[in-house]
């Protein structure tokens, strides 16, 4: 059985108002002042921790025939530290 999480009607409103010359996601930065820090090792600390955000561990899924909001799955996607950007 799948298990799901329907977005707010807000969450909801974001992601229909998004367009390539809109974008209404949010994003953060983090500086990081350790130059012992090497972006393989932050890689590896993120990897060893992602379990513990399982908001980082889905994908929205539109309902057919938009009969209603759009939902959060789990995603299943082997490398979900690639997709949070690290650089």
């Amino acid at each position: 059985m799948t298990r799901y999480h329907r977005l707010s009607a807000q969450d909801a409103s974001f992601l229909y108002a998004e367009s390539p010359k809109s974008g209404m996601h949010v994003g953060w930065t983090v500086i990081v002042d350790d130059p012992t820090l090497s972006e393989a090792r932050l890689r590896q600390h993120l990897a060893a921790r992602i379990h513990l955000a399982p908001r980082l561990r889905k994908k929205v899924l539109h309902v057919p025939f938009e009969a209603g909001r759009p939902v959060l799955v789990d995603d299943a996607q082997e490398d979900r530290v690639q997709g949070l950007g690290v650089r």
